[in-house]
């Protein structure tokens, strides 16, 4: 069965390069993704997103990672996973993720790619929380980090806006040792 194929297939973390800028510019001109995600919707030119990439390898604030599939030989970009506003006298961080590539959401990936993106949060960077943002529409990405161990911090009651309308945003965080 397909489903078992996916969770089967090893996912690896790494810096996404320039030439990557296609998938990137694609994945920040759809709609439905941004809004997904809590970025702001805009076509996105493939030398604006050479440019967003370029950007943020060089920020010591952030660590961008690509999302890959496959071989080391043979590999394919299927999303991205970020940590930003990296505090390295609190020792924490804020996390992001999405998976760009349709055909590979709901198969068990995100979660590995946020089980590694921790691991390297904790036991490379040595930070003690990391925190995240998300939408309280997206029930699937609450039940994905509850599974993963975060839990909720709080609430910010109409903090994000879209399409006219207030959103609430739901504040949770996992600990190191947790």
């Amino acid at each position: 069965n397909l489903f078992f194929f996916f969770n089967l297939m090893e996912i690896s973390l790494d810096e996404i390069k320039e030439s990557e800028s296609i998938s990137i510019s694609r994945w920040k001109s759809d709609k439905h993704l941004s809004e997904n995600i809590m970025s702001v919707y805009s076509e996105t030119s493939v030398i604006e997103a050479k440019k967003w990439i370029k950007k943020c390898n060089s920020d010591c604030s952030q660590k961008l990672f690509g999302i890959f599939i496959g071989s080391k030989n043979d590999s394919k970009l299927i999303g991205i996973t970020r940590l930003m506003y990296i505090d390295s006298i609190s020792l924490n961080c804020e996390f992001g993720i999405y998976i760009g590539e349709s055909e590979f959401t709901g198969k068990g990936l995100g979660k590995k790619a946020t089980q590694k993106t921790l691991d390297i949060a904790f036991n490379q960077m040595n930070m003690n929380k990391v925190y995240l943002k998300v939408n309280t529409s997206n029930v699937k990405a609450i039940n994905l980090y509850n599974q993963i161990g975060f839990i909720n911090e709080g609430l910010l009651k109409k903090h994000y806006f879209r399409n006219q309308l207030f959103y609430d945003i739901k504040l949770m965080a996992i600990e190191k040792n947790k």
